[in-house]
C-alpha cells in the first residue's frame, strides 16, 4: 500500500514549489525548489504588531550540508539571507527563516 503521507507532501510540492537559486550549505548559485512563505510574525508587546516572517521550506535532499546563517536564496529576483534553521526531519526538509 502507498503512503498516504509521502503522496500528500508531493501533492503539496507539486502545487507549492518553485524554483530558487541558493548559495551555501555545499552549494553555489545552484536552482533548487523550494516553497514559499509570508505570514505574521509571532505577535509581541507594543505598538505596530504588524511584523511578517518569511521562511522557506526546502528539501534536506537537495542540500549537500545543513543551511546556515547567512546563506543565501534568491527567489523572483530578491535576495534573502537564512536568519534561522528548523530541522524537520520528520518530513525530510529544512525550514529557514531568512530576512532582506
Amino acid at each position: 500500500m502507498a503512503d498516504p503521507f509521502a503522496a500528500g507532501l508531493a501533492a503539496i510540492d507539486a502545487v507549492f514549489r518553485e524554483a530558487v537559486v541558493y548559495t551555501g550549505a555545499g552549494l553555489d548559485a545552484a536552482p533548487i525548489r523550494a516553497i514559499y512563505a509570508d505570514e505574521a510574525a509571532q505577535p509581541f508587546v507594543g505598538g505596530g504588531s504588524t511584523l511578517r516572517q518569511v521562511s522557506f521550506e526546502l528539501d534536506q535532499a537537495d542540500l549537500p550540508e545543513r543551511p546556515r546563517k547567512g546563506n543565501m536564496i534568491v527567489r523572483a529576483g530578491v535576495t534573502w539571507k537564512v536568519d534561522d534553521v528548523t530541522d524537520r526531519d520528520d518530513i525530510g526538509r529544512y525550514v529557514v527563516v531568512v530576512k532582506r
